[in-house]
């Protein structure tokens, strides 16, 4: 499993980059960025043609698509049925058996995050025996339908009070990464999942797609700021969310996600990230970011053992 055929991968990334393919199954661009913090799991084929690739890790006997990323699943380059997926879907799952993995996890994209609808893909795994292992929840913002809150918009007239500067900057990454970090150890005790040279090396190899704006004070003092990924051409995706303590005064955050999304085109949509994650209820994020206009959607994980 661990060894893919060169010509194969070249064919993939071609594929990803001339499509509207979601950036992260990208292993030239993003995947192998982890070096060897995971082991490769990963199931390429073609058939007539047709590139069928399933992003996976392991560790011992079980199989995850993909620990390295929010979420995996399949990924197929030409026309796709359910029948088809279901195909794909079974002779994955034999091949994992005969290499003695005992389970199979995935997390499949959130509705509309790429080219095979998860609602098909779910479709096709429940009814091969995967249970549900947890539901998540994200939030996502249609630039055809901006409707928001009251309190975000007195939110943004504090911040219009103030003599700030939003801009797109990747040089005001240390600034802002020391808040991000701050912020996760004071309140979780945990530390963010990239490090800062993880970032650095991310927009070596993504360049454009991958993008920081803060809001800056009048001394060039950073207050808060996000990290986008342009994951596909019409979905841009916020993965960290930052601000100081005088930044949440000044409500930063909002108005820097007022900048990002009165930027947005018709048809494109700006996800805010997960806020309810399996047990993980974090109700006042998920509050604050429906008051900037995300709407629900749903993540699915399942699961299925693969002994039985």
């Amino acid at each position: 499993m661990n060894s893919l055929d060169a010509h194969l991968l070249e064919e993939l990334e071609i594929f990803i980059n001339n499509s509207d393919e979601n950036i992260l199954f990208s292993r030239e661009k993003f995947l192998n960025y982890h070096g060897d913090r995971f082991l490769d799991a990963s199931i390429l084929s073609s058939d007539q043609g047709v590139l069928t690739y399933f992003p996976a890790s392991k560790l011992g006997s079980e199989v995850v698509s993909h620990a390295g990323c929010t979420y995996g699943g399949l990924l197929i380059s030409g026309k796709f049925t359910p029948e088809k997926i279901n195909k794909v879907y079974q002779n994955i799952i034999s091949l994992y058996v005969q290499e003695g993995m005992t389970k199979l996890t995935i997390k499949l994209a959130p509705k509309g995050f790429k080219s095979i609808e998860s609602d098909m893909e779910a479709w096709v795994l429940f009814n091969l025996g995967f249970e549900v292992e947890r539901y998540d929840l994200w939030n996502v913002l249609d630039a055809a339908d901006l409707l928001f809150s009251s309190q975000h918009k007195r939110n943004l007239k504090k911040f219009d009070q103030g003599s700030f500067n939003i801009c797109q900057d990747w040089g005001y990454l240390t600034d802002f990464y020391n808040i991000l970090k701050n912020n996760l150890f004071d309140r979780y005790g945990v530390l963010p999942v990239h490090t800062l040279e993880d970032l650095n090396n991310l927009k070596h190899r993504l360049g454009k797609k991958l993008f920081l704006r803060v809001a800056v004070d009048p001394f060039g003092v950073v207050l808060g700021g996000i990290i986008c990924f342009q994951l596909r051409t019409r979905l841009i995706h916020a993965q960290y969310i930052a601000a100081s303590d005088q930044g949440k005064r000044n409500s930063v955050i909002d108005g820097i996600f007022r900048n990002c999304y009165l930027s947005l085109k018709n048809n494109e949509r700006l996800s805010y990230g997960g806020s309810l994650v399996g047990t993980n209820h974090n109700h006042s994020l998920l509050r604050h970011k429906h008051q900037m206009g995300g709407k629900p959607v749903g993540q699915f994980v399942v699961t299925k053992h693969l002994n039985l």
